[in-house]
């Protein structure tokens, strides 16, 4: 391994000052680079967890295996490095109670590292040796692959997938992102070479991250001593502008007719604002109270309609682009037309002011999570970096449950109104053995096919 970059001296050092205040601040390594920090000397707090975040293009890229960031990010911390065996990578993380993951997004790719303090030195010189040079064996990468390929075969067969496959393809079409977030070709995950996953590599994990923080028991300079050596081992980078498609949100009426499928399901999907904007805690904190246990949804499709099983209401991101809302249920084939009418005039009630009322235990209960998750170092630590990605400030990780708390009726009300899609603008794809359940919909046998539907409000 690599000599240490930093020593027990500064953490030696730092034992002798007083605790920093816990609050959040932007820094400068002396390596560069500028981070978020979030010191936490409490008692019982020995953690420490570093978020480094890189942009990424490869989702929006023609002419690319969608599979090689899952195999890569897989594979990366699940082999050894030029000096490392995966051995002694397994036991070093394990034995010192930390751990490390790295997963492609959309539109970026995250590293997360999570370790006690008392052994800094020795897991950021295995992580960063990790980082810097994984041995990416071509033996390995086939094992990785081929789980992939098992598991999204598997995938690939199920009601759920196919009809959030053809959702995807209505909004997206047939463009890069839609097959990096669906990987409809599961057996492609085999083509994946050893020199796609390296060029990969070199490309994402650049000295030009776009966003790090790292809280815990750490001091500033300490942290920043922890990034320059994590990140300069690497190759010099620059940020690139990354080109999003535009997802067709028009209205659609779809029928994935499968005389496979075990079950019949719908989902509504609607489009709402970046998160960007900075208001998605009154999207989510409105969806709760739309399908919350006996709430308006599953009230009105469970238990007056009687024809779910279970309903589902929430929001998703294709990327930070397309930032969604979507409401879902399986149903009895025979009252499908009857339950997505119902669940259409429901969310439209909904969204106008109806069935708000008794929201507040949901509110109290949000703000509590928030409050006690946002005090855990790891979820600080993710927090802190998606606001910085949205271009907030990352201190917002402090106020984060007030603001849940601020929410009012009004304030729901008025983002419902200025944000969300109408029901009869949304995208409506369900999945079942018999089209007759739906006559108004537009049937089709494959994602593929919904290109041949009407898009619209007259459709």
């Amino acid at each position: 391994m690599k000599p240490y970059l930093f020593g027990f001296a500064l953490l030696a050092l730092a034992a002798c000052k007083p605790d920093p205040e816990k609050v959040v601040s932007m820094e400068i390594s002396a390596g560069g680079y500028e981070f978020a920090h979030l010191p936490v000397f409490e008692k019982d707090v020995t953690d420490i967890t570093v978020n480094i975040v890189w942009q990424s293009d490869y989702a929006f890229q023609d002419g690319v295996n969608p599979f090689v960031p899952y195999v890569a990010t897989e594979a990366i911390l699940s082999e050894g490095t030029s000096t490392l065996t995966p051995q002694e990578v397994m036991e070093s993380f394990n034995d010192k109670n930390a751990r490390g993951r790295v997963y492609a997004q959309a539109d970026h790719v995250v590293g997360e590292l999570i370790f006690p303090y008392e052994h800094t030195e020795f897991v950021v010189d295995v992580a960063s040796d990790v980082l810097t040079t994984p041995t990416y064996s071509q033996n390995w990468l086939d094992r990785v692959s081929g789980n992939l390929a098992d598991n999204k075969a598997a995938a690939l067969s199920t009601e759920d997938h196919k009809m959030w496959d053809a959702a995807r393809m209505a909004i997206l079409g047939d463009t890069p992102l839609y097959n990096s977030l669906t990987l409809p070709d599961a057996a492609a995950a085999n083509d994946v070479t050893r020199e796609e996953v390296l060029a990969w590599h070199k490309a994402v994990f650049t000295k030009a991250p776009e966003a790090i923080s790292v809280v815990g028991r750490i001091t500033a300079e300490d942290a920043g001593a922890v990034i320059d050596q994590l990140l300069g081992g690497l190759p010099e980078g620059q940020l690139q502008e990354v080109t999003r498609p535009v997802g067709n949100y028009a209205a659609a009426q779809i029928f994935v007719e499968d005389p496979s499928a075990q079950k019949t399901m719908f989902g509504m999907i609607g489009v709402l604002p970046s998160t960007r904007d900075g208001a998605d805690h009154i999207d989510l904190m409105a969806l709760q109270a739309l399908g919350r246990a006996e709430g308006p949804m599953f009230n009105a499709v469970r238990d007056e309609l009687r024809a779910s099983y279970g309903v589902r209401v929430g929001l998703y991101n294709y990327d930070r682009a397309n930032h969604l809302l979507f409401i879902s249920a399986e149903v009895d084939n025979e009252k499908l037309a009857d339950a997505i009418t119902v669940a259409q005039d429901t969310y439209a009630g909904f969204i106008g002011g109806e069935g708000l009322s008794g929201y507040e235990p949901v509110q109290d209960s949000l703000v509590a999570r928030v409050r006690e998750r946002t005090d855990y170092v790891d979820v600080a630590a993710q927090s802190m970096a998606q606001l910085m990605l949205d271009g907030h400030e990352p201190a917002g990780v402090q106020s984060l449950a007030d603001k849940f708390a601020a929410i009012t009726k009004g304030s729901m009300l008025a983002r419902m109104s200025e944000a969300f899609p109408s029901p009869d603008n949304m995208v409506v794809v369900a999945i079942g053995p018999d089209a007759s359940a739906w006559p108004e919909a537009c049937v089709v046998k494959t994602p593929a096919d919904v290109a041949q539907c009407p898009r619209g409000l007259n459709h």
